[in-house]
């Protein structure tokens, strides 16, 4: 896809792949530069749960691969913070339960992701 900016530039765009795959050629975009940061951020529209479920596990991926970024910090309480930290260190199942009933079902599937 090819858009034209106000100052008449034009800018390359594509459409990421997010499916839970190996698929990274997509990202490719951002080789260049992934290797120049240490710290990556990136932001959602609470309206797409499932979409920035999946970008976010598959940005993750990515940057393991390509940075080897070993590192995510997520906004949540405290205690959500530990039980998340636990399941994703142990794959302790009872946590995942707890996880499961307690998020909305995209947020579970970001830490079984994680894990």
């Amino acid at each position: 896809i090819t858009q034209v900016s106000a100052q008449e530039k034009v800018v390359q765009s594509s459409v990421l792949d997010i499916e839970e795959n190996s698929d990274f050629t997509s990202f490719a975009m951002l080789d260049s530069v992934v290797g120049k940061y240490n710290v990556f951020f990136t932001g959602e529209n609470h309206l797409f749960r499932k979409s920035n479920y999946m970008l976010q596990l598959k940005m993750l991926k990515y940057l393991h691969k390509k940075a080897g970024v070993r590192h995510l910090f997520l906004e949540f309480g405290y205690s959500r913070g530990w039980l998340v930290n636990k399941y994703v260190q142990t794959g302790d199942t009872t946590l995942y339960k707890i996880l499961f009933d307690y998020s909305y079902e995209e947020y579970a599937l970001l830490y079984k992701g994680i894990w």
